[in-house]
C-alpha cells in the first residue's frame, strides 16, 4: 500500500467534497423550488416558519450527499458522511457571512454537530446500499 492509498482510506477527502457539493446543490435547487412556488401564489408552502423549511431542506440534502459519499467509499462511511455534514455547514455559513446575514454562532455549533450525525447515519446507509 503506497502512502496515497494509506492517506485516502484515513480520511476519504475526495468523496466528502463529491457529496458535500452534491448535498449543497440539492438544498439551493430545492429551496429554488420553495421559494418559486411561493412567488406564484402558493402560500401553503410558505405558512411553516421560515426556518422550518430551511432546516428540512439542508438536512435532507446533507442526507443525500452523505449516502453519495458513503456509496463512493466501500468503508468507513460514517467517517465520510461525518465529514460531508460538516463541510456543508461551513460551505453555508461561508455563504451567510458573504450575503451579510447575522451568525449566532452557539446554534451553529449545535446544527453543525446534528448535521454531521445526520451525514454520519447517511454514510452509513450508502455504505451498506453499495
Amino acid at each position: 500500500m503506497n502512502f496515497n492509498e494509506e492517506r485516502e482510506s484515513f480520511l476519504p477527502l475526495g468523496k466528502i467534497f463529491f457529496g458535500s457539493f452534491v448535498g449543497i446543490g440539492l438544498i439551493l435547487g430545492q429551496l429554488l423550488i420553495i421559494n418559486t412556488l411561493v412567488f406564484l401564489g402558493f402560500n401553503q408552502v410558505g405558512s411553516w416558519p421560515e426556518n422550518t423549511w430551511y432546516l428540512i431542506v439542508t438536512y435532507l440534502g446533507i442526507a443525500s450527499g452523505a449516502i453519495l459519499a458513503g456509496m463512493k467509499s466501500c468503508e468507513k462511511g460514517w467517517i465520510s458522511g461525518f465529514g460531508v455534514g460538516i463541510a456543508s455547514c461551513l460551505i453555508l455559513v461561508v455563504f451567510a457571512l458573504l450575503l451579510g446575514q447575522p451568525i449566532n454562532w452557539v446554534i451553529f455549533f449545535g446544527k453543525t454537530l446534528f448535521a454531521g450525525l445526520v451525514g454520519a447515519i447517511g454514510g452509513v446507509i450508502g455504505v451498506n446500499l453499495r
